[in-house]
């Protein structure tokens, strides 16, 4: 679970810090036998199992979620080279010195604390650290190189100079977290333990992704003998999600069948294993959905996933998500969550992550939206809301309602920020 994110010169942000631990002084009386989590205990803190972002347009809510999206990417490359436009994003409406994008999160997994933080330039790598539980692991700054565990370490430290640094320049050019991890898997657990949470327990939700994606993941949390069973108790598990939020959706299919290599991006194919003579790449499937509704005499009528409404086809994708980390445990990240989708829903889906029946792995969900149906009633808790506003060359601002003076529980939230009392609200006038 996400603790806590420090973002510094990138894209809209200058500096900006949101928390995710519950806010209120005392916890409900009886709450470990409440049936929603008022908050949830990890690594012996408190953090909340939702965090809802509300801000005008251009705000730098999904600024906020792309840095610790963009953090999670970096520590997956494990590849020669350095490629700043994935991190390097600096604030461009004034000139900050150092010209460095930095961005560091703490997180929770298995009762350890993580913190871990890079910090990039337009040609370099100028800082990586991690420590767990409080200890230092690891730091590469500017060159110099530090590892705190002992056994192994001259292999590693070598190991990292020749395959994260230039030779001739000393830039640091790729990343060492995935370095140490997955080259040397021997030499510190919770190194490897920081890298695997890091990478496979923060999801990011975005809708340009296939939503075969999103099956893959939920698939790979059932386990069950084959892929096709596998794809089949993911599906079910979606359509029944479907019905339960009054979707006419019976059930779904999914078919793969090879995509031929005419059809594909002529960018990618330098990158694409050797192909049949007959142009037909077998290692790359398409993948067909398609949904089953029910007709009035009772038969079911199939029909193409593609003809189905927005809103429909974003659920399906986002359920897929939501799903995997609710099994799991860990984060999800969700950009425009509202879009597209009743107000009736969203208040159903937060429940996943608040409910203590679904969530028992730890599970969490943040998100931006518009929609303030959330902030009028008694879902969104004073710990699980914040508020993202631009404040010209200040840059975007970040702070979360539980900041405010004399707010409680039973205010009524959606009011008193539509007549601008936490600021956060666009001023129009046409």
């Amino acid at each position: 679970m996400l603790s806590r994110v420090k973002i510094q010169n990138f894209k809209s942000i200058r500096d900006a810090t949101l928390t995710f631990h519950y806010a209120q002084k005392k916890a409900p009386n009886g709450y470990e036998k409440l049936p929603v989590h008022p908050f949830i205990e990890s690594a012996g803190m408190r953090l909340v199992p939702c965090m809802a972002l509300y801000g005008p347009n251009a705000s730098g809510k999904t600024a906020v979620l792309h840095a610790i999206a963009s953090l999670v990417s970096f520590a997956q490359t494990n590849r020669p080279g350095f490629n700043p436009p994935a991190f390097f994003r600096p604030f461009l409406l004034k000139r900050l010195e150092p010209r460095t994008t930095r961005i560091e999160l703490e997180w929770t997994d298995a009762e350890h604390r993580f913190c871990y933080a890079a910090a990039v330039t337009e040609d370099r790598i100028t800082e990586e650290t991690l420590s767990a539980d409080g200890k230092l692991k690891f730091r590469l700054q500017e060159g110099s190189l530090a590892l705190t565990s002992e056994e192994g370490r001259i292999a590693v430290e070598q190991g990292l100079r020749l395959q994260c640094f230039d030779a001739r320049t000393k830039k640091q050019l790729r990343p060492a977290l995935p370095v140490i991890a997955e080259n040397f898997p021997g030499y510190d657990v919770e190194i490897n333990l920081a890298h695997r949470s890091l990478t496979t327990r923060i999801r990011h939700f975005d809708e340009s992704l296939p939503p075969e994606t999103g099956v893959a993941l939920l698939a790979d949390t059932f386990d069950l003998p084959t892929e096709a069973e596998r794809e089949a108790a993911a599906l079910a598990l979606i359509a029944k999600y479907l019905q339960k939020l009054d979707l006419r959706i019976r059930r779904v299919e999914m078919r793969k069948t090879p995509k031929p290599v005419a059809a594909l991006p002529s960018e990618v194919l330098p990158f694409l294993p050797a192909f049949t003579g007959n142009g037909v790449l077998s290692m790359s499937p398409g993948t067909v959905f398609t949904t089953f509704h029910l007709a009035e005499d009772g038969a079911e009528i199939p029909f193409e996933f593609e003809t189905e409404s927005a809103g429909t086809r974003k659920l399906f994708g986002l359920l897929a998500f939501l799903l995997t980390v609710v099994r799991t445990g860990g984060t999800v990240l969700a950009d425009d969550f509202d879009q597209s989708l009743h107000p009736a829903l969203l208040h159903e889906i937060v429940k996943l992550f608040q409910v203590r029946e679904y969530n028992d792995r730890k599970s969490q969900f943040v998100f931006t939206l518009h929609n303030t149906e959330l902030l009028a009633s008694d879902r969104l808790s004073v710990s699980e809301v914040a508020f993202v506003s631009q404040s010209g060359f200040r840059g975007t601002q970040v702070r979360r309602l539980s900041d405010f003076e004399d707010v409680r529980n039973v205010d009524n939230f959606r009011k008193r920020y539509l007549t601008g009392c936490y600021g956060a609200i666009p001023s129009p006038f046409i």
